[in-house]
């Protein structure tokens, strides 16, 4: 292997240890629904005018953009630069009360978020998206702290697939031993051996317990912030209906970064 190249597979590999253990170990956590649960429900986050303002916004940015396309039984369209989408959206990416929450959450200041929207819509009335494809399965995103940020551009029901997360299983206390021994043996499955973080449908009794899956269903303008450390999945979105979310997402795992952290913990 190019020398290079095994430094920074290397280094990659530092910046996922140390922030498995600084998130898990080292923070300094604030105790709040967030932080305890893994999710938040923000309701009526945003008024019924500025959600009219920001689906203008991103209707004309997107409608000159090509959207990365996951075809299958469903069509799911994600566009990217919504920041740039015009003032409206500009403001919700970067608000302040959302920031504030993202440094309590990390424990060091959030300049910017990552960016997307996600349309999805049914293709016809008897396809369902199968059981492997990845999304549809209880995963999580990374072996430490991701902080997603959900804007309803509509009102989401059960019938237009919703997002589910499973409450507190972000935390590695969370279940009984068996399930933290799975948690821990997938994240560093993950993490060393590439293997797949997707739990199977009759595995899921071994990870978590089914009374622990919240669903985020709500109004437009209703905001969720989720916790992807959890194990979380979309569900089926049915005919006839479509879903649209903007996404804004920070994950910090840079590996100076946290050196720095762990230097200057006070």
């Amino acid at each position: 292997m190019n020398p290079r190249k095994f430094f920074e597979k290397f280094k990659a590999f530092l910046e996922l240890i140390i922030g498995f253990f600084f998130y898990h170990f080292l923070r300094k956590k604030k105790q709040n629904f967030l932080e305890n649960n893994g999710f938040l429900k923000m309701p009526s986050f945003l008024s019924e005018s500025e959600i009219k303002k920001i689906k203008k916004e991103i209707n004309l940015a997107i409608s000159v953009q090509s959207p990365s396309k996951f075809m299958g039984t469903h069509e799911i369209k994600r566009y990217g630069a919504i920041n740039e989408a015009g003032p409206s959206t500009k403001n919700f990416c970067e608000n302040k009360k959302l920031k504030k929450i993202a440094k309590e959450f990390f424990g060091v200041s959030v300049e910017n978020f990552f960016r997307f929207m996600d349309e999805e819509k049914k293709k016809s009335l008897k396809e369902v998206r199968p059981k492997n494809e990845t999304t549809l399965n209880f995963h999580f995103d990374r072996q430490f702290g991701v902080f997603k940020v959900l804007l309803f551009l509509d009102k989401i029901d059960y019938k237009k697939g919703p997002f589910q997360i499973v409450k507190g299983s972000h935390r590695l206390s969370y279940g009984n031993f068996k399930m933290k021994s799975k948690k821990i043996i997938k994240y560093f499955a993950k993490l060393i051996f590439k293997r797949s973080h997707n739990i199977d449908e009759s595995e899921y009794d071994n990870y978590f317990s089914k009374k622990d899956i919240h669903t985020c269903v709500g109004n437009k303008g209703d905001v969720y912030i989720v916790n992807t450390c959890a194990y979380h999945r979309a569900t089926n979105c049915q005919s006839g209906n479509v879903r649209k979310i903007l996404w804004i997402y920070h994950y910090d795992y840079n590996f100076i970064t946290r050196l720095k952290k762990l230097c200057l913990k006070k």
